[in-house]
């Protein structure tokens, strides 16, 4: 069993309303899950970008999880900020694979045509 901790509460949008939270998951030495939860809008993409900066810098994980399952939306700022991610772990010999997308993410996916940038993992 793995340790959670919080690596970012919520981000709230210009009303005060969370849209955005994020809360990593070490699931074990060779494994660090990021669970997603709410609205990846171009409002809060900053806070994801800093997230994923400092996995980068502060994990040593080979893979990473990224788990879109409670995501309502996301924008195509956000969707850039993870294939960017995953390109830097490549370059790391690292892996990403993003988990059980939702719905609206699948649909943005094919749409934005990125099977060929971002691995998703099979159930």
């Amino acid at each position: 069993m793995g340790s959670i901790y919080p690596i970012i509460v919520s981000a709230s949008n210009t009303q005060g309303v969370d849209d955005l939270q994020i809360l990593a998951i070490l699931e074990s030495d060779a494994s660090l899950k990021i669970r997603l939860h709410g609205d990846l809008s171009l409002a809060n993409h900053g806070s994801l970008r800093s997230l994923l900066e400092d996995v980068l810098e502060k994990s040593s994980q080979t893979e990473v999880l990224a788990d879109l399952s409670r995501v309502n939306s996301i924008s195509s700022s956000s969707f850039g900020a993870l294939v960017d991610f995953s390109r830097r772990l490549k370059k790391q010999n690292r892996r990403f694979l993003l988990q059980n997308p939702s719905e609206s993410c699948r649909r943005a996916m094919n749409l934005l045509n990125l099977g060929s940038f971002l691995e998703v993992q099979s159930p």
